[in-house]
């Protein structure tokens, strides 16, 4: 388990370098008020990621993990997250407190199933869900969308034929 906690000057976490980091199954980020930016992609073994009273922190890039379900992502009290990027996990559900500011949401390579998860981020530009199974729920795509990636085949194709030529994939 990692935990950083209590360290209010600190802005940056990052795991440098390409390698897959192993036996870490828990990180905790808590209380790191100034803290505007997580990497931790390629925490391999890592099953969950709790991030609380990060008021400041703007992108969270936590891809190639083995994050799953409601309990592998908890984000409380991040206001300010405008990037996050959860790819390469096993998340079957993505239930998000309700980020005001989130802009980008990469989310592919996953096992989602709905979109009901973006209902709530009205500022929402770039979506990428490809390579889940996600069959429902453009109609919870917010109108602020700009750029919409899913590279999956299946019945979200037939769904996407009913919102013309204002929604690509």
């Amino acid at each position: 388990e990692l935990v950083i906690s209590d360290y209010p000057n600190l802005e940056e976490i990052r795991a440098i370098g390409s390698e897959n980091i192993n036996n870490i199954t828990k990180v905790t980020v808590a209380n790191c008020s100034k803290l505007k930016e997580i990497d931790i992609t390629n925490f391999v073994d890592n099953e969950r990621l709790e991030i609380t009273n990060c008021s400041d922190l703007e992108k969270l890039y936590c891809g190639n993990n083995k994050l799953s379900a409601i309990k592998g992502l908890n984000l409380t009290n991040c206001g300010k997250l405008n990037d996050l990027e959860c790819n390469e996990n096993q998340l079957t559900q993505l239930t998000l407190p309700k980020l005001d500011n989130l802009q980008k949401l990469i989310c592919y390579n996953n096992n989602l199933t709905n979109l009901k998860f973006v209902q709530q981020s009205t500022k929402l530009e770039i979506l990428s869900i490809g390579d889940n199974n996600i069959t429902t729920g453009l109609e919870y795509l917010p109108v602020s969308l700009k750029e919409f990636w899913c590279e999956q085949r299946g019945e979200i194709w037939n769904e996407l034929a009913l919102y013309g030529k204002n929604l690509r994939a």
